[in-house]
């Protein structure tokens, strides 16, 4: 996970003293529910500070040092010209595709580049930008997870089923 630690302007947002426990809640939650049954869960953080060079750094880290399955972050856009308003989380989802690894945007990451479903195969966001809306990106964030986490299973139920039906869903539940 990405998180800020010394960049006030937006710390208050995805700081890791704001945020790092709603992770620990929805972690407890899906525990609870029994969501995904006998995955463990163990979190790496570091800190982007919203600067493109740090977060592609972590995401190489995470992948060839910590061999993590999923990516939570970067946190924020940086730049102010208009082509950089998505830089920070450009190269994180360019090195989490290579690693063939679902990356999951979050916090001030907005770009509606990721919501191109062909470029950025493995990327999913929980912030939400003014593409989206008719989208709702929502849809992609299971399949992610689960190609990840259940890659077989998934290849079969993709040849058996259209995965974009709401149908596929009560499939992808018995795992």
């Amino acid at each position: 996970m990405m998180f800020v630690e010394n960049e006030k302007t937006v710390y208050s947002y995805v700081g890791y003293r704001t945020s790092a426990s709603a992770v620990l809640i929805a972690k407890d939650r899906i525990t609870r529910e029994g969501l995904l049954p006998g995955i463990d869960f163990e979190f790496f953080y570091a800190f982007d500070e919203c600067n493109e060079r740090k977060a592609a750094g972590i995401a190489i880290a995470m992948n060839e040092d910590l061999h993590v399955d999923v990516i939570l972050g970067p946190t924020c856009n940086s730049g102010e010209e208009p082509l950089a308003t998505f830089l920070a989380t450009l190269p994180s989802a360019i090195i989490a595709g290579y690693y063939n690894k679902p990356l999951f945007t979050w916090g001030l990451s907005t770009s509606s580049e990721f919501g191109d479903v062909d470029r950025f195969p493995n990327v999913g966001a929980a912030s939400i930008n003014s593409l989206r809306l008719d989208k709702i990106n929502a849809k992609r964030f299971p399949l992610i997870l689960i190609q990840i986490l259940f890659p077989k299973k998934l290849r079969k139920w993709t040849t058996d089923h259209d995965e974009k039906s709401l149908l596929g869903y009560a499939y992808l539940a018995q795992f």
